[in-house]
């Protein structure tokens, strides 16, 4: 478990020193918190046992991908002071995507309890905090026998999408994401029905956005893929951008929580990350 770590008050797992009572939200759990989850530049050990595989997520050109952006790139991350933010060091960022991929972090073996958990990094939908909230969050997933499934989606925002809303065209990344993981669920080792989505910032809205809006394609169907589900079975959101949680409809520009997505469980957290208990039950018998 990350450093920090402790027992929060009942039905949580609790990855701070404090947890908050979930509220309802037209009849989906939600908790309301504040400020990012970091893992304070601690690298966890990588337990799989294989290399990170990288798999495409479109079979060509991305949906409304213009494709003039430039090249890929990564980025380091400035310095910040300490009282702002956990890391204070630099750490890498992408930005420049139009290759859009998932970085699949497998756990030992013997850990694997065939859950997986499809990781959104948060960069503002500029740039992707692709060491921090990618990398490190997999290994850490990994330690639960969790599967770690970075998404990398589009940034920066491409000229047609205005600062200060969210962009559209990662959400059609992400509902891919989600059917590709399912479709080959067999093929990983996955249960197709312990698939969840979690996010960061910005990625913190796109997994939200995921997991409310899996009733409608955002995209012209592309293959038999997208006949696949593109419903995550859990949601964890930490420090999501665009969202109103004091109202039902926790993202404005979003449909209101649906009484419907009953395995969802949202939450937020001040430096940490809390998950119902439930989690280590259905998700990952290593999480308690």
């Amino acid at each position: 478990m990350p450093r920090h770590v402790n027992r929060g008050g009942a039905g949580w797992i609790s990855l701070s020193n404090a947890s908050t009572p979930a509220i309802n939200c037209n009849g989906a759990r939600y908790s309301c918190f504040e400020g990012p989850f970091r893992t304070q530049s601690l690298r966890w050990a990588a337990d799989a046992g294989e290399k990170p595989q990288v798999v495409e997520i479109w079979p060509g050109k991305a949906p409304e991908e213009p494709g003039t952006i430039g090249p890929e790139k990564q980025l380091m991350s400035k310095e910040s002071v300490k009282t702002q933010v956990e890391i204070t060091e630099p750490a890498r960022l992408i930005t420049n995507v139009t290759k859009l991929t998932l970085t699949i972090y497998r756990p030992a073996k013997d850990k694997d309890t065939g859950a997986a958990v499809i990781i959104c990094p948060g960069g503002g939908y500029w740039n992707l905090f692709w060491q921090t909230e990618g990398e490190e969050v997999a290994e850490w997933l990994n330690t639960l026998g969790v599967t770690g499934i970075i998404l990398k989606y589009r940034v920066p925002r491409r000229p047609d999408e205005p600062k200060g809303v969210p962009a559209r065209r990662p959400l059609q990344d992400s509902q891919r994401a989600v059917s590709l993981v399912r479709s080959k669920a067999k093929d990983w080792g996955i249960d197709p029905e312990r698939i969840g989505i979690t996010g960061f910032s910005a990625g913190g809205h796109l997994a939200v956005a995921t997991a409310t809006s899996f009733e409608k394609r955002t995209y012209e169907p592309q293959d038999d893929i997208d006949k696949v589900s593109c419903r995550p079975n859990l949601t964890i959101l930490s420090s999501d951008n665009y969202s109103s949680p004091s109202t039902t409809t926790i993202i404005p520009d979003l449909p209101s929580i649906r009484s419907n997505v009953n395995d969802n469980y949202f939450s937020r957290s001040a430096g940490h990350l809390i998950l119902p208990r439930s989690f280590a039950a259905r998700y990952g018998s290593h999480a308690g």
